[in-house]
């Protein structure tokens, strides 16, 4: 890939050679009429089949012209145009070998790396140190000995952060496509530090962050982020709608999965629209530390009301296969421990002696037969704490009946009307 501005330009043809020519100390000459004769074709037309059969032949003729220099770049050039990349690539590499520093060259180099399919170990060093030359030499690259003569000053204003950026997203790409991770993801996030409108380096940061997940696990909300960021950007620089789109599904996935639901999710993705990195202290729970925490909280709480953890033990055996066999022998007729639960119903409708109370269901876990009538009624919702003789229990729906002193229960608040009715006489009543 060649940027496409006037920096990535560069002459052709006769104007090539009269141009590198006139920058020659001592200018090169043709050796004799006939290796002119062989030049001449490139001269006459800007198409590249012909330069290049022109090209092979000036090799095979003249193998140590004057000219070479000037040859190696035509080659290039014709490559180039001609799409193809690969020999492009080796071009730009015998033209750096002239000059370290030919911007022209360099940028093959950078551009076309992404399309060798696949790239060699040797490729990816090649590349390595162009985008080394680049990022450390980008005024000297920029000079005019080292770009394009036509090129103004404004030109290269214009193409060095351009160039700066694309140099610095292939360092890591390169790393990226070594495998080499940890380093990759150093070089890619200097690349968005850089511009940040680049879905297709967010995705690459992701990925690099996600691949050191056995080994530094701490990083994968970072990933999940930056993954975000590639999915949910749809400005310049954006990866395709298609492929937003299958990353989009692919993240809903890794979320849940590591998260253990898609709850926030929604957010993480309107912020990451807006922000191509995560703000400070960015982090998402996994799901065994939400699950951790659950736990922690829960023998909090059973510390803290050990008639719940009572319960809750004595549910998990009821309901287990062998649970009828556990209340025959462990249970039945015998004197439990007090325990709290929600008044659900109760029966008669006033001065009952039976309540149904809810512990764990909402819908009633508990009854208790009482050994006589409460006074009045009360309305559900109110805590009634009890001890009682367990004597029977379904599983399904699961129920616990239990035989209880009225005497031993505790937040009962009915009273009988004609306690009521003495209470309001009493109030009505003013002292002589």
């Amino acid at each position: 890939m060649l940027l496409k501005t006037s920096a990535a330009k560069v002459m052709v043809g006769a104007a090539l050679v009269s141009s590198l020519m006139a920058q020659e100390k001592k200018k090169p000459d043709w050796k004799d009429p006939a290796e002119y004769e062989l030049y001449k074709p490139i001269s006459q037309t800007q198409d590249p089949k012909i330069w290049l059969d022109s090209l092979d032949k000036w090799t095979k003729q003249y193998p140590q012209s004057e000219l070479a220099e000037i040859r190696r770049q035509l080659y290039l050039e014709a490559y180039r145009q001609l799409g193809r990349p690969r020999e492009a690539f080796h071009a730009a590499v015998e033209v750096l070998r002239d000059n370290p520093k030919n911007l022209f060259a360099l940028s093959t180099i950078v551009g076309s790396i992404y399309q060798l399919n696949p790239p060699s170990a040797a490729d990816l060093d090649q590349a390595e140190r162009s985008t080394t030359t680049i990022l450390a030499n980008l005024d000297g690259i920029y000079a005019k000995e080292n770009r394009p003569p036509e090129m103004s000053d404004a030109d290269a204003a214009k193409a060095k952060p351009e160039m700066r950026v694309f140099a610095q997203k292939t360092a890591g790409w390169i790393d990226w496509t070594r495998k080499d991770f940890s380093r990759a993801e150093v070089e890619l996030a200097k690349a968005i530090e850089l511009d940040p409108k680049q879905g297709q380096v967010s995705y690459w940061l992701a990925d690099s962050m996600l691949k050191q997940n056995r080994t530094n696990p701490e990083k994968q909300p970072a990933a999940l982020y930056y993954f975000a960021r590639a999915a949910s950007y749809d400005g310049p620089g954006s990866l395709p709608a298609s492929d937003r789109k299958n990353l989009t599904a692919y993240l809903n996935a890794a979320y849940t999965k590591y998260h253990g639901s898609d709850e926030g999710l929604a957010q993480i993705l309107a912020s990451a629209k807006s922000n191509a990195a995560p703000p400070a202290g960015f982090r998402i729970k996994s799901a065994a530390e939400i699950e951790k925490e659950r736990m922690e909280a829960e023998q909090m709480f059973d510390k803290t009301h050990p008639e719940r953890a009572l319960w809750k033990d004595l549910k998990a055996a009821l309901t287990a296969p062998t649970g009828d066999t556990y209340f025959e022998t462990n249970m039945k007729d015998a004197l439990v421990p007090r325990l709290k639960g929600k008044l659900v119903a109760m029966s008669p409708a006033s001065k009952p002696k039976e309540l149904v109370l809810a512990i764990e269901d909402s819908a009633g876990d508990v009854t208790l037969k009482l050994d006589g009538a409460l006074p009045g009624k009360m309305e559900p919702g109110g805590e009634i704490e009890f001890e009682g003789i367990a004597k029977s229990f379904m599983k399904d729906p699961f129920m616990v009946t239990f035989d209880a002193e009225k005497a031993k229960l505790n937040g009962w608040t009915g009273r009988n009307e004609t306690q009521k009715k003495i209470s309001r006489t009493k109030k009505t009543i003013s002292p002589e």
